[in-house]
Order: structure tokens, then sequence, then C-alpha cells
């Protein structure tokens, strides 16, 4: 049931592209290009609208009409799965007004913690540090709702700052998704799968139009980055039925941490930088390690494959200790932690490397 949802998803979502696009091209919602940005000409920028667009229409289509056990248990959590609907949909929304005229920082940045709140509140947060675990309880309930929103906001943020390469935030959310569809269903949460790998058909029929061959069609603006990073950041609660069933604690912190390494620890390591250059954590700049590579002759189509074999080892890493001792699952999720951490000091090793024989 999960993968024909999967499937049926892709194809809705390819399906309303064009539709997108054209209604982008008459009201010239394009995103036009500078000297930060990796693209020339005026590409539209509402591709998220059609992933959410589709992403909503089979969450709906599922639960009204219940094709199957499936559908049924996630028509029958419809009524505890709402408040991260509308969070998602506030997500979207916000994004989708900053794409069609700028809105101030301060207001997207307010949006998107009653996002987070709205989702906390409803006790959907991180209950324990690896899986099915409920250490974060009790005394330690009060850092569980603060790492949580810290989480949601983060998250979502962070794959808006990687979407700056055709193809990019896409590839990585496509793997991290699928991975988390592939976890609950083997754990036997068929509904929760069903939501994961819906999102991963999303994108693959956005990837179509947004993928660098030989250049991108389409992108997916913030109202697609916003609610991509919203999506994957709840993910790891879904697993939780709040108010039922509290053992059922889903993915906890180090492996929802090590599942968007990537995209999360690259947003962290700018903002350092930023800081230490006394600039605003938040400005734009160049120092994502996807610039680092693109700046080094690396091509979109380049950046986007070695990236998203980085995500998908990630994911593979996470799923591999979910079937595995505590202890040795916690060991396998920091190494792979680690081999990232020399990534990124390779990505900064061919950027220096690159600049020094441009200067010869």
């Amino acid at each position: 049931m999960s993968y024909e949802v999967a499937i049926s998803s892709a194809f809705l979502s390819a399906f309303t592209m064009p539709i997108i696009l054209n209604f982008a091209h008459k009201n010239k919602l394009f995103d036009s290009s500078d000297a930060r940005k990796n693209h020339n000409g005026n590409i539209p920028r509402l591709g998220g609208v059609g992933m959410f667009f589709a992403f909503a229409t089979m969450m709906f289509a599922l639960i009204l009409i219940q094709p199957g056990t499936v559908a049924k248990e996630l028509a029958s959590r419809a009524s505890r799965l709402w408040p991260i609907g509308l969070a998602g949909t506030l997500m979207c929304i916000i994004g989708l007004l900053d794409d069609i005229k700028s809105q101030p920082a301060k207001l997207k940045l307010v949006i998107q913690i009653l996002a987070a709140i709205l989702v906390v509140a409803s006790g959907y947060r991180f209950r324990g540090f690896g899986f099915h675990q409920n250490a974060m309880q009790g005394d330690l309930a009060w850092l569980s709702v603060i790492i949580s929103l810290g989480w949601i906001v983060g998250v979502a943020n962070a794959i808006n700052f990687i979407d700056g390469v055709d193809g990019l935030a896409g590839s990585i959310s496509f793997a991290s998704s699928l991975a988390y569809g592939i976890f609950y269903y083997r754990v036997g949460d068929q509904s929760s799968s069903l939501i994961c790998l819906c999102i991963a058909g999303v994108i693959v029929g956005f990837l179509l139009f947004n993928l660098p061959m030989p250049r991108a069609k389409i992108f997916m603006g913030d109202s697609g980055s916003l609610f991509l990073g919203f999506s994957l950041a709840v993910m790891p609660f879904l697993g939780q039925v709040p108010g039922i069933d509290s053992s059922k604690a889903g993915l906890g912190l180090i492996p929802s941490i090590t599942m968007l390494g990537l995209p999360v620890l690259d947003a962290l390591r700018v903002m350092g930088l930023r800081i230490s250059q006394g600039k605003n954590p938040m400005s734009p700049d160049r120092q994502h390690l996807h610039h680092l590579f693109f700046d080094s002759n690396h091509g979109a189509l380049r950046v986007d494959i070695t990236f998203f074999l980085v995500s998908a080892g990630l994911a593979l890493a996470v799923l591999a200790s979910s079937v595995m001792p505590r202890s040795l699952g916690y060991m396998i999720e920091f190494i792979a932690l680690g081999l990232l951490m020399i990534f990124f000091r390779y990505g900064r090793y061919v950027n220096i490397e690159h600049s020094a024989n441009a200067e010869r």
C-alpha cells in the first residue's frame, strides 16, 4: 500500500508542476539570478506549492476513501495528527508569501516558532536519545521541549539554506524521507511509513523538473524548502501517539541528527563562521558546503550525486543502528557523523586547492 501511494504521489506531483510553471510565468513569479546564486535567467520558484498540493491531496483522499487497512489506520490517527498538518500548512504559506513578495525575517521566524509550538504542545517531541526510548520524561521533559522546538525551526531553515544548487535540497530530502519510511515500515508502523513515503513520492515528481539536466525548470522556493524541512523535522515524532501510547517513541535525538547531519551540521558550521566573522548568522553568503564544491568546478549534477550519496550513507547508518544493540547502534551513528566531518574538511580542502590553482 505505501509504495503504491508513493508512486501515485510522484505522478500527481509531476502532473501539477506544468500547471504551476504556467501560472508562475503568467504572473512573473521568478527567482532572479544574482552574484550569490548559481543559475542564470529567471526561473519560476513555486515548486513547493505543487509538492504541498500533491501531498495534501493524497492524504485527504486516503483519509476519506480509506482504500485498505493502512489508510484506515491513517484515518483513525487523523484527529491526533491534525496539529502537524496545520503546522506544515503554516510553514508552506509563510514560504509562499515570501516567494511572492519578500517577507520580514522576524515574521518568518515567528511563524516558524508558532508552528513548532503547535506540534510540541500537542505532545509530539523527542522522548529519548536513541530508538523507542523515554529518557526525556519526568524531570527532563523541559529539556525535550526546548530541544524539539529548536529542532523543528532549525531543520526547516537548514533545508532552506541548502537549497542553493538545482536538485540538491530535493535529493537530500528524498533520501531522508525514504529512509524514515523504511524505518517505520520495518517496525510495523504502516501509517507513519505511508506519510514518509508520500513525501518521498512528491519530491520525485518535483525533481523531474528541478534536476540540472541541463538546468532546472522550476525551483521549490521557500514554500517548498520550509514545508520539506518541517516535514523532515517531525518525521521522528510520527511513531508517537500522544495520550495513547507514550512508549512508542519513534526516533530519538541522536539518530535524527545523524539522518539529517549534512544539512543540519552544515547550517551550524556556516552560522558559526558568520558569527566569528562578525556577521549576522542568517546573512546569505557562499560559505555553505555545496557552494564550496560548486565554486571548485563541480557541476550541479555532480554536487547533487555526491551529496545524495552522503545523505544516503547517513540514512543507511541510522537504519543499520536501529536493528543493533543500543551501544553498537550509537557507535555506528557517531562513526557516520565523524566521516561527515571529514567530508566537510574535504570540501574546504577542494575549494582552497581550486582557488590556489586559479591564482597561478
